[in-house]
């Protein structure tokens, strides 16, 4: 979702970063989750 396509620079690439490693914890914990229950 680029709402935001005139605005580019640092602050577009940040935001970016955060929005992935938001999504990469996400699946991790979700991955996680899903094991530990799978194990129980």
């Amino acid at each position: 979702m680029h709402t935001n396509t005139c605005m580019k620079g640092t602050t577009q690439d940040n935001w970016e970063t955060a929005g992935a490693i938001a999504g990469g914890a996400a699946a991790v914990a979700g991955l996680t989750l899903g094991i530990v229950a799978l194990t129980r």
